[in-house]
């Protein structure tokens, strides 16, 4: 019986199947080097999303948390000076007695003070909350306060608290 395949020759088919191998080759390494470009790109952009995030989270918790201790509060928030630093009083009546809340930045933290009425207490005393470069507070009419500053990382921050219903946001000296 006769062999049923085409002849080729030697030569001609060992050729044929190097050129096969190397084309296979190209196109395993183009497509490596196209995985690899994707992997690169894709993880700047997602350094440049997780700062993004990063710098929202801190301007949206400072925000947060202000907003929230103003618009609890239950006596007229007032604006003073604290040791050189603008601060907020947000006066609460407890037992009888008159508590104060004192919010402010010293030393690139946002602080609050929690005391009696009357007591002295110096700024590092104070409960650092959230990393904040700088703020500044003062009292608007119609029970608003605005709040400018930068957060830890001194992106800017302005914000416009409205106060509790019996507010009156008067500025006061210390």
């Amino acid at each position: 019986m006769s062999d049923i395949r085409p002849s080729r020759k030697r030569g001609a088919s060992g050729q044929l199947h190097k050129i096969d191998t190397l084309g296979v080759l190209a196109v395993f390494f183009l497509f490596l080097i196209a995985a690899l470009l994707a992997v690169t790109l894709g993880s700047g952009v997602y350094g440049g999303i997780q700062d993004r995030t990063e710098e929202t989270a801190e301007v949206r918790t400072l925000s947060a948390y202000l907003h929230q201790k103003v618009s609890t509060c239950e006596g007229p928030v007032s604006v003073t000076d604290f040791e050189g630093c603008s601060a907020l009083l947000l006066p609460m009546e407890a037992g009888g007695k008159t508590y104060v809340t004192k919010l402010y930045v010293y030393d690139g933290e946002l602080r609050e003070l929690f005391f009696e009425e009357g007591a002295s207490i110096p700024p590092e005393e104070g409960t650092p909350v959230e990393s904040c470069a700088s703020m500044t507070f003062t009292a608007l009419p119609d029970g608003l306060i605005l709040a400018e500053g930068a957060a830890g990382d001194d992106t800017p921050v302005k914000l416009f608290l409205r106060a509790g219903a019996g507010n009156t946001n008067a500025a006061e000296p210390e």
